[in-house]
């Protein structure tokens, strides 16, 4: 994957496991340059299907011939003192509400081994399909970034479609890797065996909330869907 910020890939046929049923399928000639992308397919999106307490959910994805069918259960990756909180008018950090859990966890039907890490966005549906063959795609929504989307168009991608990407670090590293577990040697021990969860705190600039539309409920989102896809190497 070249680029976190940016969900990627062309989705090949009888690439994963799915069911006969029939979708509709578009592609329109839209950018996908705007969005980071040097392929995809554009697909048109039904809406997720949610049980009436949003613990569960089921989510279509169309391709050409068949249609992937996504068993969810909803999984929040915030921790329990998670807060969101950005710069006021005056200039000094205030709480910001933060927009309900939306990121869920799950399978492909029929599919042994299979993962999957879905956000179900007012939008859209984001996230990241893994088959139990190894392949994996990507899926966004991109009626807010393409000109000419129309409102249930998404992209389906693969980590390959992602064009070349030069991005930095807005802070300098440190020489060497740094020490771990508080050893100067960097010699980290650990049971066998252990499960270790890491809190993260993440620092968005404004040239990203400007990319996000200076809308931070929107900005939210996005980091929520990219930490719950990347979690997925580490479950």
């Amino acid at each position: 994957m070249n680029r976190v910020a940016s969900f990627i890939g062309i989705l090949i046929s009888g690439m994963l496991t799915t069911t006969d049923a029939s979708a509709e399928v578009t592609a329109p000639e839209l950018d996908l340059r705007s969005v980071g992308l040097q392929g995809g397919m554009i697909v048109s999106m039904p809406d997720a299907i949610t049980d009436p307490d949003g613990r569960k959910a089921t989510v279509l994805i169309p391709l050409p011939e068949k249609v992937l069918v996504l068993d969810l259960v909803k999984h929040s990756v915030r921790a329990d003192s998670f807060r969101m909180v950005a710069t006021g008018g005056t200039g000094r950090l205030e709480t910001v509400r933060p927009t309900p859990v939306e990121t869920y966890r799950g399978t492909i039907r029929n599919d042994l081994g299979s993962v999957a890490a879905i956000s179900i966005l007012p939008d859209g549906i984001a996230g990241r399909v893994k088959s139990g063959d190894g392949s994996e795609i990507w899926i966004e929504p991109i009626n807010r970034r393409i000109r000419r989307a129309r409102p249930r168009d998404h992209v389906v991608y693969e980590s390959a479609d992602v064009a070349p990407f030069e991005g930095r670090c807005g802070v300098p590293d440190q020489e060497g890797p740094p020490p771990l577990g508080g050893r100067p040697d960097g010699e980290a021990r650990m049971a066998s065996g252990a499960f270790c969860t890491a809190q993260i705190a993440i620092d968005c600039d404004f040239p990203f909330f400007q990319l996000m539309g200076e809308d931070l409920e929107f900005l939210g989102r996005r980091i929520d869907t990219v930490l719950n896809t990347m979690n997925l190497q580490y479950n």
